[in-house]
């Protein structure tokens, strides 16, 4: 971690700061809470269990870079180059250690990113949100209720008090991607967005829209502004995250799941239904 990510510094803040730097800050991002509503115990084992970034990581972090930091994008992604041959192995492990800092993707790979900027850079409505704003600002501040450290790093904000965030999926159709909100928390991540950047600028985000992109031809994209009533719920759902993880560090306690038996019912829709009458 660099000096950026260690220095302290006063909060409410904004910070222009190197993603890594960010993700290694101990302040507690939106995916940290989506672990401990899940349990504490999967909070506590992410938080001390670091790992390899996978490889839809890796293929999102080189879309994110492609859209919102062109500019750097030649910089900080590089393809693999195939090794073949006498001298291969020693060849592989020079370019490793000369490349291994950057993001490195495959051929493959590579096209499908330049297919998504071109699908995005042609949706007229996906292509003016990520005008006017500022893209991969780092934000900081005080939970009130908890005292807990918050931070934020919008994929870009713009003018007009709205966030937008840049979501590569298997299946942007519209219907399906509204499910992925809720199943993934989305609106969680949302609500946490617009209040910490809130509080930071002293102005009033709010709005969060989401970009969806296909990851494969024709790269299909759609447009997601959540509504008040899903900002709502994404609020709640935060909020209770931040309770339990108060609660955990306070005891130095993180169970996973209840020590009891539970009574569990399969989902009403998994029940069989009656047919209509002809």
């Amino acid at each position: 971690m660099s000096n950026a990510a260690s220095t302290e510094f006063t909060v409410p803040c904004k910070l222009k700061m190197s993603n890594d730097d960010y993700h290694g800050h101990p302040a507690v991002g939106s995916t940290s809470l989506k672990n401990i509503l899940r349990s504490p115990a999967h909070y506590k084992y992410e938080l001390e269990s670091p790992h390899d970034p996978t490889p839809a990581l890796v293929f999102g972090t080189a879309c994110h870079e492609s859209l919102l930091e062109p500019d750097l994008f030649s910089k900080r992604v590089v393809v693999r180059p195939k090794f073949e041959g006498e001298g291969s192995r020693a060849a592989r492990e020079k370019w490793h250690l000369e490349n291994g800092h950057k993001t490195i993707v495959t051929e493959e790979q590579l096209e499908h990113i330049k297919g998504i900027l071109r699908s995005v850079s042609k949706h007229k409505t996906a292509r003016g949100l990520l005008a006017g704003g500022h893209s991969e600002e780092s934000y900081f501040d005080q939970c009130p209720e908890t005292g807990l450290i918050r931070k934020v790093r919008p994929d870009f904000s713009r003018q007009g008090h709205i966030i937008v965030d840049l979501k590569t999926t298997i299946d942007a159709e519209p219907e399906t991607f509204r499910r992925d909100i809720a199943r993934y928390k989305y609106h969680l991540s949302g609500a946490y967005y617009l209040d910490v950047v809130s509080a930071v600028t002293g102005e009033k985000f709010n709005q969060f829209i989401i970009i969806a992109v296909e990851k494969s031809p024709p790269y299909g994209v759609s447009v997601h502004l959540l509504d008040e009533g899903t900002v709502d719920a994404g609020r709640f759902l935060y909020k209770k995250a931040l309770k339990i993880l108060k609660e955990c560090k306070e005891k130095n306690e993180w169970p996973a799941y209840p020590d009891r038996i539970l009574n569990s019912a399969i989902p009403h829709y998994a029940f069989p239904q009656e047919e209509s009458a002809i």
